[in-house]
């Protein structure tokens, strides 16, 4: 990878030397590169031998360390990247304290366990169910600390999520006992540690004696404890270089609020950097509204007059509902295995309208407990090709192909069934019209991508918002913040 050039805002802030450093970049200013020559230029530094210690990158969706992996080891080398450096996710830096606990022996699994075999999701695992704050079901079993020795505790949940309900207790147990878990209780490990001031103190040694600069790009996508453990670097006397901007916080659904972020800014003497020059924004008119959108003034965005490289919108469902050319890479969550058999089918589409595959087909697979390449879908297909066979029977031939190891057909429960055999109508559709399709993606998709010419699809309460100017205080002007800054060229209005 040839060395970047760079602005005098970028090489300040990559090159400042202060001990807590903030970086905040607008789209397409560069945010990532600088994270990248932020990460060699302090891995050079250390290189003298003097610093045994390394420096840790993390961000937090999987996609964003891997493009941070590439692009740091395309600049400056594999080896750049081996211990004691990483690059990671905060959820892997919350086990590695966890696992750190657990081979000290400062915290006791209820087995002999050392490092726990981590899943994403209690979704589809038996007895599992989803629960939700105020529902029928909302507690589930969750870690607890008995002395430093990890328990269940059953607890209600502060937000929806799959787990095992109180009468499912053995299936907890049994799991646990393996080993087994998922990120959730790895993060209540580190958040119960964090609250006993002897744990906290082993925490703090082992974060100061491991690394020496901690890096977190995309900071306002920081949760509670995620800032917790951000503090318990600062006090352990790290450096630390926060990157990122307020205006792209879009995972408050997961806890994540720009104010925690702004609180580390004003309890700690952080030095500001400011990159506001973007080298996204190639013509008068995106460059004027992107002023304009951060200006917080009132915007009127053209209606769609021509063909678009990409539709964005808030919601999964707002993409087909935008257009009959737009075809969403996902239906969204996966409510049930037969979603999981509805995401494959959306993979053939779109592979063959789109020539790009559809998201999520790893965790459709893992839902049906199959192999992908076990999964035969001619049947399904030939019956979706025919419009003379009728939705149901599709269906059934979905369901029957793609049984749930091999055994039973996937649920499907009757209050979704509508809404799925739509989801084949549509699926119908891209397959049987000839036409020239565009792929759909949401807000959260799109953070940090970006395209010539964007469509983005929004409803009447959004307009309004972009009529009256945006607020950053507020998570949907967020969204559509992000939405709107996503194009090179142009940027177009589907109305819904």
């Amino acid at each position: 990878m040839s060395r970047p050039r760079l602005s005098v805002e970028q090489r300040s802030a990559l090159l400042n030397t202060s001990q807590l450093s903030f970086v905040e970049s607008a789209p397409g200013s560069g945010k990532t590169t600088v994270a990248v020559e932020r990460f060699g230029v302090l891995h050079h530094a250390r290189s003298n031998g003097l610093e045994p210690r390394g420096i840790i990158s993390v961000s937090f969706a999987r996609s964003a360390v891997a493009e941070l992996r590439i692009r740091t080891a395309a600049r400056w080398g594999t080896r750049s990247l081996h211990s004691p450096n990483r690059v990671a996710t905060m959820d892997r830096l919350h086990r590695c304290v966890v696992e750190y606990l657990l081979l000290t022996g400062l915290v006791t699994w209820p087995v002999e366990v050392k490092r726990p075999q981590v899943i994403d999701s209690w979704a589809r695992q038996r007895g599992a169910t989803r629960v939700s704050p105020g529902g029928q079901q909302d507690q589930r079993w969750e870690i607890g600390m008995n002395g430093t020795t990890l328990a269940a505790d059953y607890r209600r949940v502060e937000r929806a999520c799959w787990g095992m309900p109180y009468r499912r207790k053995d299936d907890w147990m049994e799991r646990l006992l393996n080993g087994v878990c998922t990120h959730d209780e790895i993060r209540q490990i580190v958040g119960l540690a964090l609250g006993k001031p002897d744990l906290r103190h082993a925490i703090d040694t082992y974060l100061a004696r491991t690394y020496h600069h901690l890096i977190v790009d995309e900071v306002f996508d920081l949760n509670g404890l995620d800032a917790h453990l951000v503090r318990r670097c600062i006090e352990a006397g790290l450096n630390v270089t926060l990157v990122g901007d307020p205006w792209q916080a879009l995972y408050e659904w997961r806890g994540a609020r720009p104010d925690m972020v702004h609180d580390l800014l004003d309890d700690y003497p952080f030095d500001r950097y400011s990159i506001s020059n973007s080298f996204r924004f190639k013509t008068s008119e995106s460059i004027e509204l992107a002023r304009s959108l951060r200006a917080r003034e009132a915007v009127s965005i053209p209606n769609a007059m021509t063909q678009p490289d990409v539709v964005l919108a808030a919601e999964w469902d707002h993409i087909p509902a935008s257009g009959p050319d737009a075809i969403p890479l996902s239906f969204g969550q996966l409510d049930c295995q037969t979603d999981a058999a509805i995401a494959l089918l959306l993979n053939v589409v779109a592979q063959a309208r789109l020539g790009v595959a559809a998201l999520g087909q790893a965790e459709a697979a893992r839902c049906l407990r199959r192999d992908r390449e076990e999964i035969d879908l001619d049947v399904p297909l030939q019956q979706l090709r025919d419009p003379a066979v009728p939705r149901e029977e599709v269906m059934e031939a979905l369901r029957v192909a793609t049984k749930v190891g091999g055994e039973r057909k996937p649920a499907l429960p009757a209050a979704r069934r509508s809404s799925r055999l739509d989801r084949l109508d549509l699926l119908r559709y891209w397959l049987l019209t000839e036409k020239c399709y565009v792929p759909g993606l949401t807000f959260h998709q799109a953070k940090g991508k970006e395209w010539p010419h964007v469509h983005i699809a929004l409803n009447v309460e959004s307009r309004a918002a972009l009529a009256q100017g945006l607020d950053p205080q507020i998570e949907d002007h967020r969204k559509i913040y992000v939405g709107s800054t996503r194009g090179i060229l142009s940027t177009q209005l589907r109305p819904l």
